[in-house]
């Protein structure tokens, strides 16, 4: 899977380069992970179908979830969360994002 990653920005770069695009660093710097953040999103079934017959869902995204939560933690708070405002759960997803570097 690495090849083809590095295949395709490869051929990016060079496609860039042609084009005139800007200078582009390549090289075998050592990357690591500068920060990382969690987001939390809850579907939530609001009983309503669209004329098409597919269920109307609102979601609610929670930014910044701490580190060290478990998959368990998180499912119990979209339980708990779900019932505060009384509607059920069609999808719990857990999302990462991280920050690389350096950057220079």
């Amino acid at each position: 899977m690495i090849k083809n990653i590095l295949f395709f920005c490869t051929i990016k770069l060079k496609r860039a380069s042609k084009n005139g695009g800007g200078k582009v660093a390549v090289g075998t710097r050592p990357v690591s992970t500068v920060s990382k953040v969690l987001s939390l999103t809850i579907s939530l079934d609001t009983g309503i179908l669209r004329p098409n017959g597919n269920p109307i869902v609102s979601r609610v995204r929670i930014n910044g979830v701490r580190e060290g939560a478990t998959f368990e933690d998180l499912y119990d708070f979209a339980y708990l969360y779900s019932g505060l405002v009384s509607k059920s759960i069609a999808d719990i997803t857990v999302s990462e994002n991280s920050a690389l570097g350096p950057i220079d």
